[in-house]
């Protein structure tokens, strides 16, 4: 699950939190991606960070990425990274699915300070932000299978359907699912965690995770 956070930044570089955080996500990706040579071939060396869990816990070769609200555009954007070049990450390293809760997908506001978080921003249709708007990204994806979540009264819900959309008409030969929570805002499952359609969001989450591929 990806989660955000706010990088440490001096007054002239700004908030910088938005370029760190995906080139931050993707060397996440790719470090974790390395475990799968290291337990094949014992690749050992002083640089070689190993997580023993790893080993008897996690399956590389399905790999789901899920985030929600900014951090569903960053899980977007590493796999649109991992999808640049043919076994990028290796070829014991598969990621299987995304799930994208509510994703922060643009609207007319995000210009307004967009600029100010991404200083290398291409604007409204930076791919990280309008993914619709790049059906040659869309129709190359690794992935197998994307769910994105949207609430009935998300102010960015018309931007999750054109995505969900696209991505259908795009030739993209996977499964794409949308879910719509009725009377509901934008992250409501953070605002009220216990209440019973968050119940049902994750049971769903849980459910797409576990289904044969």
């Amino acid at each position: 699950m990806v989660q955000n956070w706010f990088s440490s930044a001096s007054p002239a570089q700004g908030v910088g939190s938005g370029h760190d955080n995906y080139d931050d996500s993707w060397s996440v990706i790719k470090w974790t991606s390395l475990h799968v040579e290291i337990y094949d071939h014992l690749i050992l060396t002083k640089e070689t960070v190993m997580v023993p869990w790893f080993k008897d816990h996690v399956n590389f070769s399905r790999v789901f990425l899920a985030g929600d609200s900014a951090c569903a555009n960053i899980v977007y954007d590493v796999v649109v990274r991992a999808s640049s070049s043919e076994n990028l990450l290796g070829e014991g390293f598969k990621i299987a699915g995304i799930a994208l809760i509510h994703p922060f997908f643009d609207n007319n506001e995000v210009d307004k300070y967009c600029s100010f978080v991404f200083p290398e921003c291409e604007g409204l249709d930076d791919p990280r932000l309008n993914p619709a708007a790049h059906l040659r990204l869309l129709s190359s994806l690794i992935f197998r299978k994307v769910i994105v979540f949207t609430p009935e009264k998300d102010f960015l819900r018309e931007r999750s359907l054109t995505y969900y959309d696209t991505l259908k008409k795009s030739g993209w030969n996977s499964e794409v699912e949308i879910m719509e929570t009725q009377g509901e805002d934008h992250v409501f499952h953070l605002i009220e965690p216990n209440c019973e359609k968050v119940g049902l969001l994750m049971k769903r989450i849980v459910e797409f995770f576990n289904e044969k591929i």
